[in-house]
Formats: structure tokens, sequence, C-alpha cells
């Protein structure tokens, strides 16, 4: 290699070095733009502060167009398709959710103590009034049994 391949080398190693520099810049003043008109800002202050930063003509249209694009109005239909997803979400996980606290909430009352005899009280009542309606309306079948 001569002194003259390997100087070239370096000057395109430098050149690409600066190039890669300058992208990283240009990204990162776009990402602060975009932040910046998130938060309300209009776009001439936006492409003020732009050109504060040394960003080329050009690349200021190219990310006022991005900017642009971010902050188009919605239609009614993209609404409505945007809130019927979201209902579609929400009904997904409350209906996960609910059944299990639905679970958790029978489970502990079931197995409370208070519940036990109020059941056994029911059962009680229940098989009495059969008992008494099965002997007094319905004897033949009491009858039918085989002991």
């Amino acid at each position: 290699m001569t002194f003259d391949t390997i100087y070239g080398m370096i000057m395109n190693m430098n050149q690409l070095k600066a190039l890669i520099v300058e992208e990283m810049r240009i990204a990162r003043a776009s990402r602060v733009a975009k932040a910046k008109k998130r938060d309300g800002e209009s776009d001439d202050k936006i492409a003020t502060w732009l050109k504060k930063q040394g960003i080329d003509k050009g690349v200021i249209n190219n990310i006022m167009q991005q900017i642009k694009h971010m902050t188009e109005e919605l239609t009614k239909t993209d609404k409505a398709e945007i809130k019927s997803m979201i209902s579609k979400e929400l009904d997904k996980s409350l209906k996960k959710e609910l059944k299990k606290a639905l679970e958790d909430e029978i489970s502990k009352a079931l197995n409370s103590k208070a519940t036990k005899e109020e059941i056994g009280e029911i059962t009680k009542k229940v098989i009495k009034r059969l008992y008494k309606d099965l002997s007094f309306h319905h004897p033949y079948i009491i009858d039918r049994i085989k002991v």
C-alpha cells in the first residue's frame, strides 16, 4: 500500500465519521421537533429552533413534513374505529378480571361458616315443605316406597 492509498482511506473514514455524526444530530433534532409539536408549539417556532441548530433548509422541510402528518386531524371513521378497538380490548380484559373476581368472591362466600349454616337452614325448610306436601296431598307416593 502506498501513502496516497492509506491517506485516501483515512480521509474516507473521517468523511464517513462526519456523515454519521451529522445524521445522528439531524435524527436527534427531528425527535426534539416532534416532541415540541406534541407539546403544542407552533410550526414556525419549531422551524426557527431547527435553523438555530444549524440544520439545512431541505432537512428542515423534511422534518416539518413529518410533523405535519403527525398532527393531521382524525376523521369520524378513524375515531369510531379507535373507539371500537379500545372497547373490544377493555371488554376482553374486564371479562377476565370480572370472572376471576367473581370466582374469588363466591369461593370466599361459600367457604364461610355463616353461609354454610344458611344453606343448611334453607335446605331443611325445603325438605320439610316437600315432606308435608307429599304426606298430605300425595300420600300415594309415600305408599309406593318399598321398604
